[in-house]
């Protein structure tokens, strides 16, 4: 008799990160078969995952750091034979939000024929008595020429061509939303943040920022220090939950900077 199956709970992002491929996504799916309903932590072997997905316990350990710089886990532990490491699941910050698809109800189209009833008078001489009834239907069409397409109705070349470049102005002329402004932080490191954040396709939002400062706070760290671990981690943005996180701040004097403190623990 086959052994029952075994079932897990992933979130829907997995499907929309394009940048996975079919590796990384066995790895993190059989990472996501040992997760429990109230935690985001698991801690299988090597050897454990090797035997769940399929490959080596070397590609496990080059495959989740990929995941990590991807920013789909937060490894804890350097791991090795016999021994675990600890993955913090998490879900990339620009893909947090996902669309529902939305349903459109098509219109329902009247078939139904109109009856026109009209009496012809003609004037000065005599008049018709009995009306003459003519049906018509509401969806008949007679052929004719368009004023700006062919004798089908459809639109010339030259037509499209010229709505294809007034949709380009269109978007073109949209305004962009303006790259919020920082005081409290280095103009060289915020401008390396907002290098990192270009090249993962994150936009740096009003939104963004202030969930950075708020992270930035709990971990008790300031909004410079914060943007400095993240050019040096390549993160878009940090959470004061991470374990990285604690042990650099742990490690900072005060007055320090995360960077040159926490150094080592990289």
């Amino acid at each position: 008799m086959s052994p029952d199956p075994i079932f897990l709970i992933a979130p829907m992002e997995i499907l929309a990160d394009t940048r996975l491929t079919h590796m990384q996504m066995r790895v993190l799916l059989s990472l996501y078969s040992f997760r429990r309903k109230n935690t985001d932590t698991v801690w299988p072997t090597r050897e454990t995952l090797s035997a769940r997905c399929g490959y080596a316990p070397s590609v496990i350990s080059r495959v989740t750091a990929q995941l990590a710089e991807l920013g789909w886990l937060v490894k804890d532990g350097a791991g090795g034979r016999g021994h675990s490491t600890r993955y913090q699941l998490t879900v990339p910050e620009h893909l947090e939000t996902v669309t529902n698809p939305v349903t459109v109800e098509t219109p329902e189209t009247v078939t139904k024929p109109e009856t026109v009833t009209t009496a012809e008078t003609v004037t000065g001489q005599e008049t018709v008595t009995d009306p003459e009834t003519v049906t018509e239907s509401v969806d008949k069409r007679l052929p004719n020429r368009s004023l700006n397409g062919d004798r089908t109705g459809h639109p010339s070349k030259e037509n499209r061509s010229r709505t294809d470049q007034e949709q380009k102005n269109i978007r073109a002329s949209k305004p962009r939303s303006p790259v919020p402004v920082v005081d409290d932080v280095d103009p060289d490191t915020y401008r390396d943040f907002l290098a990192v954040r270009k090249a993962k396709r994150a936009a740096m939002t009003a939104t963004a920022l202030a969930g950075l400062r708020r992270e930035a706070a709990k971990a008790g760290m300031s909004l410079q220090d914060a943007m400095a671990m993240c050019c040096e981690r390549g993160w878009v943005s940090l959470r004061s939950a991470w374990p990285e996180v604690q042990r650099a701040v742990s490690a900072l004097p005060r007055g320090g900077q995360v960077g040159n403190a926490a150094e080592g623990d990289w």
